[in-house]
């Protein structure tokens, strides 16, 4: 094989290919969707644990917990929306 060939496999299968500035250093959008239903999803335990409907923990029973969950699972679809929607132009 020559070098030239090599260069060419290479940039076929990708390894000399150029690369977007931002590659590797961002989360994907999808990937932030993810986050997002996962902090709602955390906020949603979070409310419930604070109304004493899940019991066994520190935070079951605390109104600190039933005022904080909510907020943390708007903050959590906020996101979840932001990582879902498709950049337009």
């Amino acid at each position: 094989m020559l070098s030239g060939d090599i260069d060419r496999v290479a940039l076929v299968s990708g390894s000399l290919a150029p690369q977007h500035p931002s590659k590797g250093r961002h989360m994907g959008r999808p990937g932030i969707a993810v986050i997002g239903i996962l902090i709602a999803l955390a906020g949603a335990l979070f409310t419930l644990q604070g109304a004493g409907v899940i019991t066994g923990s520190a935070m079951s029973n605390t109104t600190f917990w039933t005022v904080a969950g909510p907020v943390i699972a708007v903050v959590g679809v906020a996101v979840a929306v932001f990582g879902a929607r498709r950049r337009q132009g």
